[in-house]
């Protein structure tokens, strides 16, 4: 029913009360961007668990929203929660597991996938898990078995890039220019 309303706002009205460069700071992907993700996500999923029927339910798009804003270093959950007319910050943390489920079925890791196997007695996978684990393990004496990856991050500080359309797509949740780098490798620093 149309005349319905919502208690939350709609994601248009966000979306375009956002300009291109704070849609970028904001999410780190342009508003196309956004747009592909949903659309990839939805074609996955079906849309009627994307696009929710419910006025008591958002959206998938402000779903996906809050989802990268909480990636994107939205570290204070009511704060994120209130740009999107969500009140308790328990909603938010479920907007973002439905984000990330998502995310994992719409997407590829393979992993992942090799570790869902072992969850569900598929034992075929072991041998790689245990050389990969194995490799962790060679240099540290044995504290590292069991380890599958090493993640890290950093931001490196630049001075504002003059040279960009968008510089504000360098600046960084820590209030300066930066390049982010983020990576998982093995031991053999193979990304």
């Amino acid at each position: 029913d149309s005349s319905r309303s919502s208690k939350f706002p709609s994601w248009e009205t966000i979306r375009d009360g956002i300009s291109d460069r704070v849609f970028r700071r904001k999410y780190r992907m342009t508003k196309k961007e956004f747009d592909i993700l949903c659309s990839k996500i939805k074609d996955k999923i079906g849309d009627d668990k994307f696009r929710s029927t419910n006025s008591q339910a958002l959206c998938g798009p402000i779903r996906v929203a809050i989802g990268l804003r909480f990636l994107c270093g939205g570290s204070y959950l009511d704060l994120v929660g209130r740009a999107y007319g969500v009140e308790a910050v328990s909603s938010i943390y479920d907007y973002f597991h439905t984000f990330i489920n998502w995310i994992d079925e719409t997407f590829d890791f393979p992993w992942v996938e090799m570790l869902k196997k072992l969850s569900k007695g598929d034992e075929s996978v072991l041998p790689k898990l245990r050389e990969i684990s194995s490799d962790f393990g060679a240099d540290s004496g044995g504290v590292f078995i069991g380890c599958i990856g090493a993640i890290d991050g950093l931001a490196i500080r630049i001075k504002c890039p003059s040279n960009q359309r968008d510089p504000g797509n360098y600046f960084s949740r820590k209030n300066f220019y930066a390049l982010n780098v983020q990576a998982i490798c093995d031991r053999q620093k193979r990304i």
